[in-house]
């Protein structure tokens, strides 16, 4: 019974509290998916629910950790204009290094090693980067399935200003997409994963992988 309301409350947590506005998840994700969401939500299950415990455990003990240090900031919100558009784009930095203007994502990974850093954690950090201006950044990875001694992993993303920049631009012209996509109800103008080889794991289990299926979709080549 404990997991039914669990479930449920995740699923409150999602469509609530996360979801207000367009969150940097919704651009670095599958954003057809985040559509489908906003449009038709559909209950949790306990996979979501094991992804959302595992991860905010970690998360949470490293953030514990941390705030023993005057340094960090702890989930920094980021909020970014684009005036022009009247479109903002908020996020939350996991691990902020206000001295050196650093933001730091940590990430578990249900491997015993991972040889570099999974292109949507990559354009997460940047994107972080970008709205606080950094030109360093990193993604601190957790192997959960390593069991010697060393199972962390920091790998140290670099930028410019121009990078910076270019970056937001990318962030304006997916946010335009996604608000555009929600306003006219058609998740099939969003961006998708589908032939995406790195992230279509997310549609192994997507309650919207049947309607997808029959959409246009990134990288066809019909």
């Amino acid at each position: 019974m404990i997991l039914d309301q669990l479930t449920e409350t995740l699923k409150n947590h999602y469509d609530t509290v996360l979801r207000d506005g367009i969150h940097v998840s919704d651009l670095t994700l599958c954003m057809r998916k985040m559509v489908f969401r906003k449009l038709n939500p559909t209950p949790t299950t306990m996979k979501e629910l094991n992804f959302f415990t595992s991860g905010r455990a970690i998360h949470d003990a490293i953030q514990t950790l941390a705030q023993y240090h005057p340094k960090y900031e702890i989930e920094k919100e980021v909020m970014y204009n684009f005036e022009e558009k009247n479109l903002t784009v908020q996020g939350h930095i996991d691990l902020y290094d206000s001295e050196q203007n650093i933001p730091i994502e940590c990430k578990s990974s249900r491997a015993n090693q991972q040889k570099e850093v999974k292109s949507f954690h990559r354009r997460q950090l940047e994107i972080y980067m970008a709205m606080v201006g950094a030109e360093k950044g990193l993604v601190l990875y957790q192997n959960l399935m390593h069991f010697g001694d060393t199972p962390f992993q920091e790998y140290e993303i670099e930028s410019t200003e121009k990078k910076n920049k270019a970056t937001l631009k990318w962030i304006e012209e997916k946010a335009e997409l996604y608000i555009n996509s929600l306003e006219t109800k058609n998740p099939e103008t969003a961006d998708d994963v589908f032939y995406n080889k790195e992230m279509n794991w997310l549609c192994k289990e997507c309650p919207y992988f049947a309607e997808c299926k029959g959409m246009k979709h990134i990288g066809e080549t019909k």
